[in-house]
């Protein structure tokens, strides 16, 4: 350390410098050192270094550092006490340096001193920012790319543990453990995205997997590039957890996809739904009409020829209902409602349902209900309806020709136990098997009858949903036996039981002639379909049918007349028949005008959304007019009571 006047300035360095002898006596010092200690510079150069010392950084000074400088000539850091003027003490750190002397002269130690609370205040301020980097639930890091193209990560928070698997110092140096815990298909990707980020400088930004010990994980990264005057690319990032984000986006995309999945089935069930019914309505509903008591064809020959047609028409209709229901079935779309079922009512309509058949076949229908109160089991009522006719129309198309068919019922502890039985030969160990198969029919496509192979499919699915079981056992003495079990339960009031009573009972009204005419809009762009519908109606010679094809044509018929009774077709050329039906609802004097749905769309999800849009009846081409006719009957009958809707 040399003085001022051989060219030192240290009086402009911001830290304390002393210059000593190897003696002790203070040479020089800077006004950073007099300000540190609170000397005058006169003051403090006039003392030795044990008076700003004390008593034991003295001892330290002469039993350590002193032997140490002379041995090593320098000393990095060292932590000592020294004292202020006012005789306070101060913590500082040193750095020295031995210079030594010619021979017969003193050495020199150069000392530089800084204060020890504004280093304690700095460590203190770097090791809060330590503790908040270790909290922040992310992985803040530096990463270098040298200008040779060596990876390493000059500084990463000890999130690295939890983020990759590794402790930060395993990184310093060089980054390789980094890229290993990548998942291998996602490496290139990165690499890549690196690399164009330091050809741009441009902010990174990437998701990427992670391999784990417990498992494989999801990883999101922001970073800055910087370009350092080496080459070299430095980026600062942050690096967060996004394995949850990645679980429940999957999660979304999924259900999603499903929910697409089930709108695209149930679109495409609706069309074929829609396209295989509508032809049937010309088929069915001609031959219904040519069968028509009075007004069809008269000769026995004809008659027979007619109905051949319809009972192949409905044939093809069953094999359409069966194919959708196992279909829908199959995809979780087949929707029920469980309610109180009067059980004696339904086996007795089953039964009347069946009567034709097996009278064809010369089976005797035998019903035994072992109870003496009335039983209610929970079921949906339509669908245990369809359970009961399959098993029983089996029962008389598979037993034996001029056999029996016997339908019971009991009560079995809280559960009903429904059976059919049959004369037929039974089913072998095999056939057991396979009974419940869809299309299987057990070599039963052989012997003439006509079958899909699905009906018991269907009926154990639908038995299954309504929480019940259905099990077949073969007879002592041939036959068959199916078994089927649902829970018992009680009408939700007394109201259920007259209700039930009437249920299939309705008959068609006598039409009286000398009642005014009521007006009825026909909505259908089938031109079939439509001829079906006037010709069903003019079986009821007291209304007038009024037929247009679209919806447009709809409005503006109604903006000029007031009909009685709506019939809108669901699916027409500018519209559909839901929403045609809300903007008939719009118009001045059609708020309540009855209106019924009639379309090929026997979904039953399509019925429910029709009476959630104020639908008060739904008739599902093709038209059966044994429900259709009683059901007309009974609107118009209500119609002429309101007096709104005569034709004028």
């Amino acid at each position: 350390m040399h003085s001022a006047n051989e060219g030192w300035h240290i009086d402009d360095v911001p830290v304390g410098l002393m210059l000593v002898t190897d003696r002790g006596q203070i040479l020089r010092a800077n006004q950073a050192l007099c300000d540190m200690l609170g000397y005058g510079l006169a003051g403090l150069q006039a003392r030795s270094i044990d008076q700003v010392l004390t008593p034991a950084a003295r001892l330290l000074y002469h039993s350590y550092l002193l032997p140490l400088l002379k041995l090593h000539g320098e000393l990095a850091e060292l932590s000592m006490s020294v004292l202020t003027e006012a005789g306070q003490r101060l913590d500082v750190l040193i750095k020295a340096r031995y210079l030594p002397g010619q021979p017969g002269t003193d050495g020199r130690i150069q000392f530089v001193f800084f204060p020890w609370r504004e280093r304690r205040r700095l460590e203190e301020q770097l090791l809060s920012a330590k503790r908040a980097a270790e909290q922040v639930p992310g992985l803040l890091f530096e990463m270098r790319r040298s200008a040779a193209g060596h990876w390493s990560f000059p500084y990463a928070s000890d999130q690295l543990r939890q983020m990759h698997g590794l402790p930060p110092m395993s990184v310093v140096d060089d980054a390789a453990p980094w890229w290993r815990s990548l998942h291998p298909d996602d490496r290139a990707q990165v690499a890549e995205d690196l690399a164009e980020s330091a050809r741009q400088l441009s902010p990174w930004r990437a998701e990427y997997r992670v391999l784990l010990p417990e498992g494989e994980g999801w990883r999101e990264t922001h970073a800055s590039p910087h370009a350092q005057p080496d080459g070299g690319v430095l980026w600062h990032g942050y690096t967060a957890d996004v394995t949850e984000r990645k679980r429940l986006q999957a999660q979304v995309a999924e259900r999603e996809a499903t929910e697409r999945l089930h709108r695209a089935r149930h679109e495409f069930l609706a069309r074929v739904s829609h396209e295989l019914r509508t032809p049937l309505n010309g088929i069915l509903g001609f031959a219904q009409l040519l069968l028509a008591p009075g007004v069809g064809v008269q000769a026995p020959v004809h008659r027979d020829r007619v109905h051949r047609i319809e009972q192949a028409g409905r044939t093809l209709l069953q094999l359409v209902d069966e194919v959708l229901d196992i279909t829908r079935m199959q995809a979780g779309g087949l929707r029920l409602s469980l309610a109180p079922v009067a059980v004696a009512e339904l086996v007795d309509e089953s039964v009347q349902w069946l009567v034709p058949q097996a009278q064809t076949r010369g089976v005797r229908v035998v019903v035994q209900g072992e109870s003496p109160e009335p039983l209610w089991c929970l079921a949906d009522r339509h669908r245990l309806l369809q359970c009961l006719t399959n098993l029983l129309s089996n029962a008389i198309k598979y037993g034996a020709s001029a056999g029996q068919a016997e339908v019971r019922w009991r009560a079995d502890g809280g559960a009903l136990s429904l059976e059919v039985l049959d004369r037929g030969p039974g089913f072998t160990a095999e056939q057991l098997g396979l009974l419940f198969e869809p299309f299987n029919r057990l070599g039963a496509e052989r012997t003439g009858i006509e079958g899909a192979g699905l009906g018991l499919a269907i009926t154990r699915g639908l038995v299954e949903m309504m929480s019940g079981r259905l099990q077949v056992t073969n007879r002592p003495g041939g036959g068959a036996c199916f078994r089927l079990t649902l829970p018992l339960t009680t009408p939700a009031s007394p109201s259920e039981v007259a209700m039930s009573a009437g249920l299939g009972l309705r008959q068609a009204a006598v039409p009286d002639a000398a009642q005014a005419q009521a007006l009825v809009l026909y909505v259908e762009d089938n031109d079939v379909n439509a001829l079906v519908m006037e010709s069903v109606l003019e079986l009821r010679p007291d209304c007038t049918l009024v037929r247009v094809g679209t919806g447009q044509e709809a409005l503006q018929w109604l903006a000029q007349h007031m009909p009685g009774l709506l019939l809108l077709d669901m699916h027409l050329p500018d519209t559909d028949g839901m929403a045609l039906l809300q903007q008939i609802r719009a118009l001045p004097g059609l708020a309540q005008v009855p209106a019924i749905g009639v379309s090929a769309d026997a979904l039953q999800d399509t019925m429910d959304r029709a009476s959630a849009q104020g639908f008060q009846g739904y008739w599902t081409k093709p038209l059966d007019l044994n429900e259709v006719l009683p059901d007309l009957d009974a609107w118009l009958a209500r119609v002429r009571t309101t007096g709104s809707d005569v034709a004028g």
